[in-house]
């Protein structure tokens, strides 16, 4: 499927205008090899062309047992996750980053795909912290999100 990448970026960018945020962009790349990432650092976040269906599903369940009150896709849900690392970065410890970061790199090498895997990389701290604010932004603001994922979507399959 081709996708106008120029269009999906401007409808993260205008979100992320409206909402106040001055030091982030979003882009999306669909020749990425992910499906989205997040360089806290550089201030972007960049969705890729990549899915994943079962980590999907895994995370959709996984942002209902947080307490997720309204129906949203899983692609808006990614990338507030993605934009709650950049909430969420003076809230974690040196520890729970280091933490965070090694449990990565053993689920990177195991390359395992089990709901076990997917479960422990969403809740090691750094990605539970981020998933935690995205389920508490779409809670507290779901008409905005309503809004923004059905422009998102509209934007990624003509929705």
């Amino acid at each position: 499927m081709a996708f106008n990448e120029q269009e999906i970026s401007k409808v993260l960018n205008n979100f992320l205008q409206v909402q106040g945020y001055t030091d982030v962009t979003a882009n999306f790349v669909q020749a990425s090899d992910s499906y989205y990432t997040s360089d806290v650092e550089c201030g972007e976040i960049v969705l890729g062309g990549l899915t994943n269906p079962k980590a999907d599903e895994i995370f959709m369940k996984y942002c209902k047992t947080l307490g997720l009150e309204i129906e949203v896709s899983v692609e808006t849900l990614s990338f507030l996750h993605e934009l709650g690392h950049h909430n969420t970065l003076d809230f974690l410890d040196g520890s729970e980053i280091t933490e965070s970061e090694l449990i990565k790199e053993e689920l990177y090498m195991q390359n395992e795909e089990t709901e076990e895997a997917f479960m422990q990389y969403f809740t090691c701290p750094e990605e539970m912290e981020a998933t935690v604010d995205a389920v508490e932004f779409c809670n507290h603001n779901p008409v905005i999100v309503k809004m923004f994922d059905k422009q998102l979507l509209n934007a990624l399959y003509g929705e």
